[in-house]
């Protein structure tokens, strides 16, 4: 004689004879992140009257990429998410002049420099808001100076000196940069310094280039810089650091570069 099959339905008449509820179906283990993504005009990461949706901005659970969903006419979406806590992660529209803006209270939620909101619980059936602002991406990139170490008015041949500067940029929005280190003629390098990684895989002997690999807000500066050793005598040699830009983003590249001399005898 065959042998019935355990149906769905006798494991829901097992479990009532035992006292207990069949479990939840998928469907009812998951639950709604919704919210807006708009233009944050003045950058205070609230929406303010008269600031308006964003279309087609990317929203959707990290680590589930099958979650993402592009953002409506008036900036509005919703995505369907598992019960359990998540991070929820807005792409920015960095190709289309706009990123991340501020996080405020009762605003944008994302992460100002990384996109990423902090865990968010969705219960079951449960719908959670999640809003993003997004700014302009115009930064005007700038040196923060380039100093020598130790300070002298004029070095001594074989001296060892360190090089050291930054850039930043004043953008309502967070940005990395690329930078670069010429070295004067009459030092040679012995050491890169600063939080930059290469920018090439190999500097020139004269050069050191940096690239990151996270973006900052404004004011918090990158730096690059040299360990060098001076090989002769130098009448006012020039290291000078500068900033790659795109002039899209950047309104004012004549504050790009600055320089600093050193003298040796």
């Amino acid at each position: 004689m065959r042998k019935a099959g355990i149906t769905a339905l006798a494991i829901a008449a097992t479990a009532a004879a035992l006292g207990g509820a069949p479990a939840a179906s998928a469907a009812e283990a998951t639950g709604t992140v919704t919210g807006f993504v708009w233009q944050d005009l003045n950058a205070n990461g609230l929406r303010d009257a008269g600031e308006p949706g964003v279309k087609n901005a990317y929203v959707g659970i990290k680590g589930l990429n099958s979650s993402y969903v592009a953002t409506a006419e008036d900036g509005s979406y919703s995505i369907t998410a598992p019960a359990g806590s998540h991070v929820v992660h807005l792409g920015d529209q960095s190709g289309f002049g706009k990123v991340w803006g501020p996080q405020a209270d009762g605003g944008s939620a994302f992460g100002h420099c990384t996109g990423e909101t902090a865990p968010i619980g969705v219960g079951a059936g449960e719908t959670v808001r999640v809003d993003g602002g997004l700014v302009p991406a115009v930064f005007d990139f700038q040196p923060t100076g380039l100093t020598l170490s130790p300070a002298k008015d004029v070095y001594a041949v074989g001296d060892v000196v360190e090089v050291l500067g930054g850039i930043t940029h004043d953008g309502a929005g967070c940005s990395g940069a690329h930078a670069t280190l010429d070295l004067p003629s009459g030092v040679t390098k012995l050491d890169r310094l600063g939080d930059y990684l290469p920018f090439y895989a190999t500097d020139k002997p004269n050069q050191v280039t940096g690239q990151v690999n996270e973006r900052r807000a404004a004011g918090h500066a990158y730096t690059l810089g040299a360990r060098v050793v001076v090989d002769r005598p130098l009448d006012a040699a020039a290291f000078r650091l500068s900033t790659m830009w795109v002039p899209s983003e950047d309104p004012n590249p004549a504050n790009n570069s600055t320089s600093t001399t050193i003298t040796a005898k």
